[in-house]
C-alpha cells in the first residue's frame, strides 16, 4: 500500500505519465516493474481507480 500512496501523491503533483513516474522510481533489477505488473493483472489497480470513483461520486452528492 505503500506504493499507491506514495505513487498518488507523486502523480497529482505532476504532469507527468504514469509510466514516466514509474521509470523514474523503479529498481534496476525490474522489481518494481514485477509488481506494478502484477497488480494490473489482478485487477487491483482497477478496484482502487473504482473505489476513488465511487468515493467522488459519493462526496459530489453530498454537496
Amino acid at each position: 500500500m505503500k506504493i499507491v500512496h506514495f505513487f498518488s501523491i507523486r502523480a497529482s503533483k505532476t504532469d507527468e505519465s504514469p509510466w514516466q513516474l514509474i521509470d523514474k522510481v523503479s529498481s534496476p533489477g525490474g522489481t518494481t516493474v514485477a509488481g506494478i505488473l502484477k497488480m494490473i493483472e489482478k485487477g487491483f489497480i482497477s478496484d482502487v481507480v473504482d473505489t476513488i470513483d465511487e468515493t467522488v461520486k459519493k462526496d459530489e452528492s453530498l454537496g
